[in-house]
């Protein structure tokens, strides 16, 4: 919002003293010219008619304004049941401020799949403790959780995700792989109790056990300690009597589980993971509690690794790149084609991980995005070549997605497994800077063996491009190169226009047309299926 301001000659209206030998004025109309932050046009608009106020006082007006606009002029003019005035000069430019992030609001609350953390074979929290001593311990370990509860989700989400091999891993749970992989990252091994890796090996086989296979009963988990802790708890962690078809959906969940084997950490395992390794990196300090040794462990290894290392919740791109108005007026001049795209690919899962419960979830969803609809859309569109894979498409995902389980969202769908439009914008924004500018910039090596060798050249070209878009993306970068200094908001735009947007509107009728014939099909399976 901008206040307008502005000084008038001529009293209000007053019926009391009204005589038509006297100027008097009803009120205003305020027009403002509003600059566009990339394309310069100006746009001319009535704002609003307002009632004068009271003789002596300055007359001002709010003015609401789009994303996309940069600064804007306004000029007034008064009116009476005679009509209305000459108009004021216009103003001179008000300019406007970069746009700033949306506060958002913290969660202040742990996960209530962690009050079921499995402390089996801990010394500080053994049952044979005194029961006391052991409630203290609980409740010290329930308030560390607390304490570092955004710093864990972050890590968790972004290695169960960004390491895997490819889209149909399950996003909600870790493997022994990402898990060492996220250790030798975070610096774990670096420490004096913990520097094998048949360590962690041993940790992650620990942690991912069932917790029903501890030795350790119901009592060695936080459960009974919540309460007196104070520390605020998601809902559900209330143990509730189950009805007969809950205690069959949740026998079914355990065979589930069991299947899958020990080979995998949920977020409440991982948890679990976290709290072993304190456990031996800190084995030599016979002052330090355990849970204030997974405080340490977060504030000197996982917390500057993920919050400064590889900026996952800030970076110059989401605070500085992705504020402009220029960017927005860019995105805004695209935005009903980018949301056609985002509509029609955000509906095309509707199998999720294969399961009944996976299908009714990804059906349920169909208006967010989740990654495998991004990497559909990416592969239909021609968009995976040697300097944008898979891989990198997952790191883009999880870096835009990863805050919404840190933060209260409005869209209950909004959580960090799916995208909703506005972050699918940001996605499009950091796919075209991974993918093009910076290949540009930088003089990317795919472009270079392609000069060097053309009929490699011709083979990529055809490769995954049923629309079109290696030409349209080839003439982009000659532009670009053209250009040497274009600014990111003009190539994006150029990006946009020539060569995804065609490419992806395309690929959007293909995909349209293949969803009503498998429709179709499925309808006919259903109708043939024996009774």
């Amino acid at each position: 919002m901008l206040v307008v301001g502005w000084s008038a000659d001529g009293a209000p209206f007053d019926k009391a003293e009204h005589t038509d030998e006297l100027p008097y004025i009803v009120g205003f109309e305020i027009e403002v010219t509003e600059l566009d932050a990339f394309y310069n046009q100006r746009t001319r608009r009535l704002a609003q008619r307002l009632k004068a106020e009271a003789a002596d006082a300055p007359q001002k007006k709010c003015v609401g304004l789009k994303r996309s606009v940069a600064g804007l002029y306004a000029r007034v003019r008064a009116y009476n049941k005679f009509g209305f005035g000459e108009w004021s000069d216009e103003s001179e430019l008000m300019a406007l401020e970069p746009l700033t992030p949306e506060e958002q609001t913290p969660l202040e609350e742990i996960p209530a799949a962690w009050v079921d953390l499995d402390l089996g074979g801990l010394d500080e929290y053994k049952e044979a403790l005194e029961p006391a001593a052991l409630l203290a311990n609980k409740e010290r370990l329930l308030r560390s959780l607390f304490d570092n509860r955004n710093v864990i989700k972050v890590a968790f989400a972004f290695y169960a995700l960004s390491g895997a091999a490819d889209v149909e891993v399950d996003p909600d749970v870790m493997s022994m792989l990402q898990f060492t992989t996220f250790a030798q990252s975070a610096g774990l091994l670096r420490s004096a109790g913990l520097k094998e890796l048949k360590d962690l090996d041993l940790i992650f086989l620990r942690a991912a056990r069932d917790p029903k296979l501890s030795s350790a009963s119901g009592e060695a988990m936080l459960i009974d300690a919540v309460e007196s802790s104070g520390v605020p708890v998601g809902e559900g962690w209330k143990k509730v009597a189950l009805s007969p078809m809950q205690k069959l959906k949740a026998g079914i969940a355990d065979v589930v589980t069991a299947l899958k084997g020990a080979n995998q950490l949920n977020q409440t395992q991982y948890v679990g993971a976290l709290l072993r390794s304190a456990a031996q990196m800190y084995s030599s300090s016979t002052t330090l509690t355990l849970d204030a040794k997974l405080t340490r462990l977060c504030i000197e290894h996982i917390q500057p690794h993920v919050y400064d290392e590889l900026q996952l919740i800030k970076d110059e791109f989401s605070q500085v790149q992705m504020v402009t108005r220029s960017m927005h007026s860019v995105l805004g001049r695209h935005a009903a084609n980018l949301l056609q795209v985002f509509k029609v690919y955000a509906a095309s899962d509707t199998t999720g991980d294969g399961t009944w419960a996976g299908a009714a979830a990804a059906k349920a969803s169909a208006g967010t995005m989740n990654v495998r609809e991004l990497e559909d859309m990416c592969e239909a569109c021609g968009l995976f070549d040697e300097s944008f894979t898979t891989l990198k498409l997952l790191a883009i995902f999880v870096k835009v997605n990863i805050d919404d389980d840190l933060f209260e969202q409005e869209n209950d769908e909004n959580n960090s497994a799916e995208l909703v439009y506005d972050e699918f914008e940001e996605v499009m924004a950091r796919i075209f800077d991974a993918s093009v500018y910076q290949p540009v910039l930088t003089g990317a090596e795919d472009d270079a063996d392609a000069d060097a060798n053309p009929d490699a050249d011709a083979t990529t070209a055809t490769t995954n491009d049923r629309h079109g878009y290696k030409p349209r993306l080839a003439a982009v970068k000659e532009r670009l190169r053209a250009e040497e200094e274009m600014r990111f908001e003009a190539a994006f735009h150029e990006w946009l226009e020539s060569a995804f947007l065609p490419t992806a509107l395309a690929a959007c009728k293909t995909k349209k047309r293949s969803n009503v014939v498998g429709k179709w099909k499925a309808a006919v399976a259903g109708q043939l299926a024996p009774s």
